[in-house]
């Protein structure tokens, strides 16, 4: 008997959802997701477009507590067919996401524009933490048991990090 493990889609660095610009997609109906002040190129985008959204959500000055509850009653009436753009910082999109996918969207119908610096993890394979890192480390010392690991080029959706591959510091990175 084959078991399958299912994880639901995340917001990672090289996530699929993550968008430079947004395309439109004029077959579904379009949901806007954006934080006040910083997202005004959605709003730029939607002129350019010519087109009065009927739904729009600016999140301002958004408590941490009150994002996922103020999501899900404005995607509460989404239906198939729905294509949803966020413009937020990490956190606030990392959330926004995590309550579409709850109720039902795929990674196929959100769009999502960082504002602001990206995040990244590490999942330690010596002491199975799992700690935020820079976006551009290559190796990280794990603050948690003090290996040293390479980053993985491969996201584990059930670790939620970046595997971390074990290494000797003292052996030059030629003769890994």
């Amino acid at each position: 008997m084959t078991s399958h493990v299912h994880t639901d889609p995340m917001l990672y660095t090289t996530s699929p959802v993550l968008v430079d610009t947004f395309q439109w997609n004029e077959r579904r109906v379009p949901y806007f997701i954006y934080e006040e002040e910083r997202g005004q190129s959605v709003h730029r985008w939607i002129q350019s477009l010519g087109i009065t959204p009927s739904h729009l959500l600016e999140l301002q000055h958004p408590l941490e507590s009150e994002v996922e509850k103020t999501i899900q009653a404005f995607i509460s009436d989404a239906r198939m067919g729905s294509q949803l753009y966020i413009e937020a910082t990490w956190d606030v999109a990392d959330q926004a996401m995590n309550v579409a996918i709850q109720k039902g969207f795929t990674e196929d119908e959100i769009q999502i524009k960082i504002i602001g610096p990206k995040k990244k993890f590490l999942y330690c394979m010596k002491c199975f933490s799992r700690q935020e890192i820079d976006v551009q480390a290559k190796e990280v010392c794990c603050p948690g048991c003090g290996a040293m690991s390479e980053v993985g080029p491969f996201f584990s959706r059930v670790r939620k990090g970046y595997i971390g591959y074990l290494f000797d510091p003292s052996v030059s990175p030629d003769r890994r």
